[in-house]
Order: C-alpha cells, then structure tokens, then sequence
C-alpha cells in the first residue's frame, strides 16, 4: 500500500476490482460509510496494512454485526471473505461501514 493509505476494500476476491474503478482506500483514524449504491454490499476482499486493522460493518452508521481484521506488525494481511478460513463469508457482499485504525 502506497502513501498514507493502511486499509482498502476490493469487488473482487483476491484483492482484485471487478466494476469499480478503484478501490476503498482509508487512511488509519479514517471511518467511511458506503453511501454509494455501487459500494454498498458489494466488497468481497480487504486489505490491510502491517500493524493496522480494518473493522467492518454490515448495517450502516457503524452498526450490526461485525468483524476486525488484524494485520500483524510484521506483513500486510489480504483477504478474500467468502473463504472460510476466518469465518469472513457472512461479510461477503455485506458491508456498508469501515473504519481503520494502527497503533
């Protein structure tokens, strides 16, 4: 990840955009609600820098469930959510709030 930016959100699994034309890029301290009926429900991979974590939400304004990617202090994290291995699939195609943090 380049500059200032710690987390990103993709359309496509594998870190990769299918319709959109870039990604959700969020710099850490950084919230965003997905006002855009192209975002909204439509994120199927994540990104997040070393060190730094990506909570996201299914329900706007920050509410319902939800879940934090951690990234640890040594490696940037990615990860496609319809995989199992976390139990992200419920997150698949299900997200309208993000907020990002580092220590």
């Amino acid at each position: 990840m380049q500059g200032n930016v710690a987390c990103m959100a993709y359309d496509d699994g594998d870190c990769e955009l299918d319709d959109w034309s870039l990604p959700v890029s969020l710099r850490p301290g950084e919230r965003r609600r997905l006002t855009s009926w192209a975002q909204r429900n439509d994120i199927e991979s994540v990104s997040v820098k070393a060190g730094c974590s990506l909570k996201v939400w299914k329900d706007d304004n920050y509410s319902g469930d939800s879940y934090v990617f951690h990234a640890p202090p040594y490696e940037d994290r990615h990860d496609t959510l319809d995989r199992d291995l976390y139990n992200t699939y419920m997150f698949s195609d299900n997200i309208e709030s993000l907020e990002c943090s580092c220590t």
